[in-house]
């Protein structure tokens, strides 16, 4: 593998785990604002509780951006994404409740 393809594979998994931080912490405050015990968020959200941990501590290797989006789905939640193409911007997102 080339040095280009090293740092080129570097930058799209930081990138990555920025979007996925990002999308965590909104997560992470959604379940705050309903004051959700670890043990509800599992049942909604239909994971083992240590997987909740993982979020709450922003374990975000642990995570896809699909897994992140359908959990929003089941919080009640849709998100729009928009792609910049300006290198090094993370994903610009807009959640919003369902009504």
């Amino acid at each position: 593998m080339s040095e280009n393809n090293v740092v080129s594979t570097q930058y799209v998994e930081d990138l990555s785990n920025r979007n996925k931080t990002n999308l965590i912490r909104a997560i992470n405050k959604i379940i705050e604002a309903r004051k959700l015990k670890q043990r509800e968020v599992a049942e909604i959200l239909d994971i083992k509780q240590p997987r909740v941990s993982d979020m709450y501590n922003e374990k975000v290797e642990k995570f896809s951006l699909d897994t992140l989006f359908d959990y929003f789905v089941l919080l009640g939640y849709q998100i729009e994404v928009e792609v910049n193409e300006t290198k090094g911007k993370p994903l610009t997102t807009k959640i919003s409740k369902v009504s």
